[in-house]
């Protein structure tokens, strides 16, 4: 994909459960990537959260009964408690709710989901040992208040990197990018003008 839009060297942004993938592919290409942003997941070691989030990491069976029915039925209830405690300082408008629930009700979205939520309990043992070779900076950040995806997934991340920070969205849920967007707007564009500089000084 990189390649495709001749993108040699940019800043990422990974967040939720881009978290993981972005931090596997640094791993795996290192220096390709001059910054990353990543928000709110569990991507090392074993992962914290709430019941319907560790359960979809971890209970073959949720697993199993999510995607039941063509997932009309468990991806509605996924939907629902997650939006539930999605936010905090806001509410999600009638298009993203169409939207979420588009993407956990229809089975193929849904079995990819489900998919890659399963692979956690061997992937995030393997990343907690590999990041620590990422060498880019590397911006963690979580919603003050989610209780979604543990705080802790992110500060243990933050800590295994060596030129990386930790910051909390304030006052935001697990949906942080939507629930305070103006602040998480704001870290995303001051660190990448931050790493910019240091890589190129102004004159």
């Amino acid at each position: 994909m990189l390649n495709y839009f001749n993108l040699s060297h940019p800043h990422a942004v990974g967040p939720d459960i881009g978290t993981p993938t972005l931090m596997r592919f640094m791993t795996d290409n290192p220096g390709r990537i001059k910054s990353a942003t990543v928000r709110e997941a569990g991507a090392v070691g074993k992962v914290e959260g709430s019941f319907p989030f560790l359960a979809l990491v971890y209970s073959r069976l949720v697993q199993r009964a999510t995607l039941a029915a063509g997932g009309t039925i468990g991806g509605r209830i996924y939907c629902a408690a997650a939006n539930s405690i999605g936010y905090r300082l806001s509410k999600p408008s009638r298009e993203a709710k169409a939207d979420y629930l588009a993407g956990s009700t229809r089975f193929a979205k849904l079995r990819g989901q489900v998919g890659f939520l399963g692979i956690y309990p061997t992937e995030t043992p393997a990343l907690e040992r590999d990041v620590v070779r990422i060498e880019a900076p590397v911006q963690v950040l979580h919603g003050e208040f989610d209780t979604f995806v543990s705080l802790t997934n992110s500060q243990r991340l933050a800590d295994l990197m060596p030129n990386s920070r930790f910051a909390t969205i304030p006052g935001a849920a697990h949906y942080a990018r939507e629930d305070n967007s103006s602040d998480y707007l704001d870290k995303v564009l001051s660190f990448i003008k931050e790493v910019e500089a240091t890589v190129h000084p102004a004159p």
